[in-house]
Parts: C-alpha cells; sequence; structure tokens
C-alpha cells in the first residue's frame, strides 16, 4: 500500500513537471505581437507626435500603428476624401527644423492599375498652420490611362523614385512650438476601371526627422 501511494505521488510530481515543461516552451516559443508605430520619431528628438485622420465627414480619430492607417484606406470609394492631420510639438529647449516625409506609398494591385494614379494630393497643396505650401510634380503634360485623365497631383506624379513623398523640409521650430501640418488625400470620383476594385494603396510611415539648430 505504501508502495503504490509513493508510486501515485511520484507520477503526479513528474505529470506536473510535463505540463508545466509544456506550458513555458509554449510560452517561450509564441512570437510576441509587434506593432509598428505609423508615425516615426526617426532620431528620438524630445517631441510629442499626434496624428489624426478622417474619412470624409466622419470624426477625427487619432492614428498609431501603420494597420491603423492600412485599415483606412480598405473599403475606399472613388470620391472618398481622406483627412490627414499631424500635431508636432518640439518639447526640447532649443530651436529645432523638421523634415516630414511619407514613406513607401505603394499600391497592391495589378501594376497596370497602380492606385497610386488614382489617388491624389487635393488642391497638390499642404497646409502648416492654415499657410499653403504647394507641392511639385514630375510632369505637367496630360495622362489619359483606361479612358480617364489622369489628375495633376496624383500620388505617382509626386513622390520620388524611392516611393516617398516629402511633407515639409526644414518646418523650423522654436523650443515648446507645436505645429500643424495638414492635407487630403482624394480617391478621384472619375475612376470607373473594375481593376482597380479590391486595389489598396499603402503608406509604411510618416517619418519626422529633426535637427537640432539652436537658439
Amino acid at each position: 500500500m505504501k508502495k503504490k501511494l509513493i508510486y501515485s505521488v511520484f507520477m503526479v510530481t513528474v505529470s506536473l513537471t510535463l505540463m508545466f515543461g509544456v506550458l513555458y516552451a509554449w510560452w517561450s516559443l509564441t512570437p510576441a505581437v509587434k506593432v509598428e508605430e505609423f508615425v516615426v520619431n526617426v532620431n528620438n528628438h524630445q517631441a510629442v507626435l499626434k496624428l489624426e485622420v478622417k474619412r470624409n465627414e466622419d470624426e477625427y480619430v487619432e492614428v498609431k500603428s501603420a494597420d491603423d492607417i492600412l485599415q483606412l484606406f480598405y473599403n475606399t470609394l472613388p470620391d472618398d476624401h481622406l483627412y490627414f492631420r499631424l500635431s508636432v510639438t518640439n518639447n526640447g529647449n532649443n530651436s529645432v527644423t523638421a523634415d516630414i516625409w511619407m514613406i513607401d506609398v505603394l499600391s497592391d494591385n495589378d501594376p497596370d492599375y497602380d492606385m497610386r494614379n488614382v489617388f491624389y494630393l487635393a488642391d497638390g497643396k499642404i497646409v502648416i498652420d492654415d499657410e499653403d505650401f504647394p507641392v511639385s510634380v514630375k510632369s505637367d503634360e496630360p495622362v489619359t490611362l483606361h479612358d480617364q485623365e489622369l489628375h495633376l497631383y496624383r500620388l505617382t506624379n509626386i513622390i520620388n523614385d524611392d516611393f516617398d513623398l516629402q511633407i515639409a523640409k526644414a518646418l523650423p521650430f522654436a523650443a515648446k512650438q507645436t505645429r500643424v501640418v495638414e492635407f487630403i488625400l482624394v480617391y478621384d470620383k472619375y475612376t470607373e476601371a473594375l481593376d482597380y476594385q479590391g486595389g489598396i494603396l499603402s503608406i509604411a510611415s510618416l517619418n519626422i526627422i529633426f535637427d537640432i539648430t539652436g537658439d
């Protein structure tokens, strides 16, 4: 009887040890979910960054991850307006300048139906603190594709060869100053070709690069 009891206790101990070993291995091998930030402070300057977006007449919502932006572009329809509002506060004690870039503006679709041809920057401008800053284009020549005249400020005509779009260059900030950058991306309302349906426009990140200039 005593031997059976000892044997039972031994088997229970072994079973518990194996169970905890399996659980530990599962926890150890399960990959951590990494959330990719959409607004990136490239050189970790003391700053507060806040991006808000909305579609058409919806309310602004804060965006923190690249997936949030991807969701914004899902199920967009011709004539949808996507509003971006970026607030940047220089929390440092020195004056700085900042370059702001939209990184990896890409199309997930048949290359002949590039989504960047049917999304354009409204009025061809970036608005900073209520002041308009026009963007430059690669070509002024009219382009017609799939029986649609493409907008002059379509994304393919304003991004660079690395698929990036410069939002601001050497934007000055005093110490503790907040500046607000706004722009609108529009899905061209004249888009009728069915092959654009299901295509997705994606943006990897908004990168802010600070440069301390001194007081």
